[in-house]
């Protein structure tokens, strides 16, 4: 899990058009950012996953998955929504948040699955919980 954190000032001036011009996707990243003003990690995982700050996160490879872990306190559990709350590692498209499950997959945010090409993923493609 990364340690890592930014706080909401810093990252909103990342992304706030004003201050960063050549930015794409403006107003979706400033909703993001909105939405996880209050967890500095989360806006962390964003600010790297956006390419906005330069952090070396390991590859899906070396993080088992929850299901295996003894030591994981949270497991995704199935009809259950997550509203963009909990993010997760895929085992081909990196981070991504949740935004609900059923018993077989596991659907995005809108914002991920627009960056990611995908809207869902069956629970077996989820090698690690952040």
């Amino acid at each position: 899990m990364n340690t890592q954190s930014i706080n909401f000032r810093d990252a909103i001036r990342m992304v706030h058009p004003d201050s960063n011009p050549n930015i794409q996707d403006a107003g979706t990243k400033v909703r993001e950012v909105m939405r996880f003003k209050k967890s500095p990690t989360h806006l962390f995982i964003l600010m790297v996953r956006w390419g906005l700050v330069k952090e070396e996160i390991k590859p899906a490879q070396e993080i088992k998955p929850a299901q295996e872990t003894k030591s994981t306190k949270f497991k995704l559990q199935p009809n259950k929504y997550y509203f963009g709350s909990v993010f997760i590692i895929h085992k081909t498209k990196g981070i991504l948040a949740v935004e609900r499950t059923t018993n077989k997959r596991v659907y995005f945010t809108d914002a991920d699955a627009k960056e990611a090409g995908i809207k869902y993923c069956s629970f077996k493609s989820v090698t690690g919980i952040i």
